[in-house]
């Protein structure tokens, strides 16, 4: 019975195409945490030889360009998709909505951020009325959620 299984896993796996990545993104330079990726910074390069994580590592520049680097990423090495999350949703010296709501009352306001950040980050924004600096939090939308102290 064993003998049977072995033949018929080994026959399996000769007619089972192997799966091969022959093309991979990495970094023409070194691409350090909280840098967004541009198109001179990545290359896209043939594999000289099969490597285990090659078919997870990300293939193309347009899933890199325009991102952020979560950690360094070092030259000639491969990209895994953990390294880079989605580019900035605010930048700095834009205008921004910035939300202050409890369950009684909702205040909007227009202010101008003073930082660049993601989805979750915390910025400092400036009233545009008041001119007074606060602190908020990035949503996905790009709106900015404050809370009382």
């Amino acid at each position: 019975m064993a003998r049977l299984s072995l033949c018929v896993l080994t026959g399996l796996l000769a007619v089972m195409p192997a799966y091969s990545v022959e093309r991979v993104a990495t970094a023409v330079r070194v691409i350090y945490p909280g840098q967004t990726i541009e198109a001179d910074m990545v290359k896209i390069v043939e594999l000289k030889r099969e490597m285990p994580n090659a078919a997870r590592s990300i293939q193309t520049l347009d899933a890199l360009v325009g991102k952020v680097a979560t950690k360094t990423i070092l030259p000639n090495r491969l990209i895994l998709p953990s390294a880079v999350i989605e580019g900035n949703i605010v930048e700095a010296g834009q205008n921004v909505r910035v939300v202050y709501e409890t369950a009684t009352i909702s205040i909007s306001l227009v202010g101008v951020a003073l930082q660049d950040g993601i989805i979750g980050d915390v910025i400092r924004i400036r009233n545009q009325d008041s001119a007074r600096i606060i602190t908020g939090r990035i949503s996905d939308d790009g709106t900015i959620y404050v809370s009382a102290l």
